[in-house]
């Protein structure tokens, strides 16, 4: 009886996503939905500091403002759930984007996320194959 309730409790845990999946190292090439939102709330943070700075010609509390905002909307435009896994390299697609783009000049945070394929339709991850 109680190989039946360990082999239940595992395969629960394996099918709800639970922190137990990420300590046996399933998900290795995966962020879950908070750290790809975390990693690309920072990059539209760093992007927009950059952009920002070159427009107006040094760093002062409007380039934070304006960063800081930018980087809060990118954060609630972002279709992803906490609770779920995407990969990996199209998260830091995105993130390199909204940083390559800034150095160059030409967009800020939110003109890169609405153009940029790689920060859109993120793939969920799922242990079980669909």
């Amino acid at each position: 009886m109680k190989k039946i309730i360990s082999i239940l409790f595992l395969l629960s845990a394996f099918t709800t996503n639970c922190n137990i999946v990420e300590s046996t190292n399933l998900v290795n090439d995966a962020y879950s939905g908070g750290e790809a939102r975390e990693k690309i709330r920072n990059a539209a943070f760093n992007a927009d500091g950059i952009y920002y700075e070159k427009k107006y010609g040094g760093y002062n509390g409007l380039v934070t403002n304006l960063s800081f905002t930018n980087s809060l909307t990118v954060s609630f435009l972002l279709d992803l759930d906490d609770s779920k896994y995407y990969k990996k390299n199209k998260v830091n697609d995105c993130a390199s984007d909204m940083e390559k783009f800034a150095y160059l000049n030409r967009l800020d945070s939110i003109g890169t996320f609405t153009l940029s394929e790689n920060c859109r339709n993120f793939e969920e991850i799922g242990l079980l194959p669909k």
